[in-house]
C-alpha cells in the first residue's frame, strides 16, 4: 500500500484484496448477479465482467472435505446456498480524504487519544481501508494500535486507541459501562430545543439504503440519551446542545435529535430524504404501541436511565407494510441512482471500472466528541467553531 499527499488530500494508489463473505441467510435461494446488483448496487455488465474474468466466485460447503470451487459460466445459474462463501478479488480505488493532520489529544505508554477530522472513518470499512483513522495514524506513527470505540466518519471527536490489546480491551470495558463513563457530545439542531436538561429513550433502528432493509431488524427498547440546550440563536432558528448518551447504539444521537423533532441541521440521512421518511413511518407504529416513546422527560439525576425493562425487545419486522416495502425498493433505487452520479466517466487503465467522486458536501455534520470521562483519567478538546451562534 502507498499513500501519496498532495494539496491537503490524501489519497492511496489503488491495489488488489481478496474479499471472502460468508454469505447471509437472505442469500441463501439467489444467484450471485441478483446479490450483488440488488444488494450492493453495482452494475450487471460489471458483475458479469467480474465473474468471467474469475474475479468473483464461490466456494462451496466451505470448510468441509467435499469443498468446491463454482467459476466461470457455472456461477451465473447456480443459486447461493448453505456454507458458501463468496470470493471477489477488487481492484480497491479508496475515495481520497483530506489530509490536514489528525491532532493528538493525549498519549501515553498504553493510550493514544486523538480528536478525529471529518470525513475519515474510524478503522477499515466499506471502500475505506487504509484511509481510516486507524490506518493513517499506524503508518504516519510507525506504532500498533487498537481501536476501543468507533465515531461516524461525519462525526469528529475524541477517539481513544489502545497501544496494546490489554489497554484497548480496558477502555472498552470502561466504555461500556454507563455507571463509570461519561460522554459528551456537541450538536448544532434545527429549532429551538427545549430549555433545562432532558432524556429521551427510545429504540434506534436506521434503514439501509443500499440494500433497503433495517438495521438490526430486533433492538432493546431503553435506549436513552441525555441532552442540554447550550444557547439558541433565533435568526438562524438553531440550537447548540450537548448530547450524553447512555446507550452506545449506531447513529443514537443522530436518530434521537430526529426523532425530537430536532435533528442535527446539516445531517442528510436524517432530514430531508427518502430514508428519513421510511424511518418515521415506522417510528409512527412504535409510538402507537409505546406512547411514552414518543416524548422525553426532564432528567432527574436520581432517576434510573431507562424507562422501560432492560429484557423488553421489539422487532420492527412485523412493522413493515406494503407501502413501506415499496418505499424501500424506490430507495434502493435512489441509491443506485446516486451511486451512478458519482461516476464522471474516468475509467481505470489497470482493470476498466468507471471510477467514483463522492460527493464532498457529506463528508461532516455538527456533531462533536467534545469529553470522555473515566473514574482514572478523562479527555477534552475544544469546542469546535460551528458552536460560535
Amino acid at each position: 500500500m502507498t499513500y501519496v499527499i498532495e494539496n491537503s488530500i490524501r489519497r492511496v494508489v489503488p491495489y488488489y484484496k481478496l474479499y471472502q463473505t460468508h454469505i447471509k441467510t437472505r442469500w441463501e435461494g439467489r444467484t450471485l448477479t441478483d446479490v450483488f446488483t440488488k444488494e450492493f448496487g453495482q452494475s450487471e455488465s460489471q458483475v458479469n465482467k467480474e465473474i468471467e474474468e474469475n474475479k468473483l466466485y464461490v466456494i462451496s460447503r466451505c470448510g468441509f472435505k467435499d469443498q468446491s470451487e463454482y467459476k466461470g459460466s457455472d456461477v451465473y445459474t447456480r443459486l447461493i446456498a448453505k456454507n458458501d462463501v463468496i470470493c471477489n478479488l477488487k481492484h480497491i480505488h479508496e475515495p481520497e480524504v483530506s489530509d490536514n493532520g489528525i491532532e493528538i489529544v493525549h498519549e501515553s505508554d498504553d493510550l493514544l487519544v486523538v480528536n478525529k477530522p471529518p470525513g475519515i472513518p474510524t478503522h477499515p470499512t466499506s471502500s475505506y481501508r487504509y484511509n481510516s483513522v486507524l490506518e493513517i495514524l499506524k503508518n504516519d506513527l510507525g506504532i500498533d494500535l487498537w481501536t476501543t470505540h468507533r465515531l461516524d466518519k461525519v462525526t469528529t471527536g475524541i477517539l481513544i486507541f489502545g497501544k496494546n490489546k490489554a489497554s484497548a480491551v480496558d477502555i472498552m470495558d470502561k466504555i461500556s459501562r454507563k455507571d463509570i463513563t461519561t460522554k459528551e457530545y456537541f450538536a448544532r439542531v434545527k429549532g429551538e430545543f427545549p430549555e433545562g436538561k432532558i432524556r429521551y429513550t427510545c429504540p434506534v433502528f436506521l434503514v439501509n439504503a443500499n440494500g433497503g432493509y433495517l438495521m438490526p431488524s430486533t433492538v432493546p427498547l431503553n435506549t436513552t440519551t441525555k441532552f442540554e440546550r447550550i444557547k439558541y440563536n433565533s435568526d438562524l432558528d438553531e440550537s447548540i446542545v450537548k448530547c450524553f448518551p447512555i446507550s452506545g447504539k449506531m447513529h443514537q444521537i443522530r436518530i434521537h435529535l430526529r426523532n425530537l423533532g430536532h435533528p442535527i441541521s446539516d445531517d442528510f440521512f436524517y432530514h430531508d430524504s427518502l430514508k428519513n421518511t421510511i424511518e418515521m413511518e415506522i417510528y409512527k407504529h412504535v409510538f402507537l404501541k409505546y406512547p411514552s416513546l414518543d416524548k422525553y422527560s426532564k432528567d432527574d439525576s436520581n432517576d434510573d436511565d431507562t424507562q422501560i425493562g432492560d429484557e423488553e425487545m421489539i422487532s420492527f419486522s412485523p412493522l413493515i407494510s406494503e407501502s413501506i416495502k415499496q418505499d424501500l425498493e424506490n430507495l434502493k433505487k435512489q441509491s443506485s441512482e446516486r451511486i451512478e452520479s458519482y461516476k464522471k466517466g474516468k475509467m481505470c487503465e489497470d482493470c476498466g471500472k468507471e471510477l467514483m467522486e463522492p460527493d464532498p458536501k457529506k463528508s461532516s455534520i455538527y456533531l462533536h466528541a467534545f469529553h470522555y470521562k473515566f473514574p482514572e483519567f478523562e479527555f477534552q478538546t475544544s469546542s469546535p467553531s460551528w458552536c460560535d451562534i
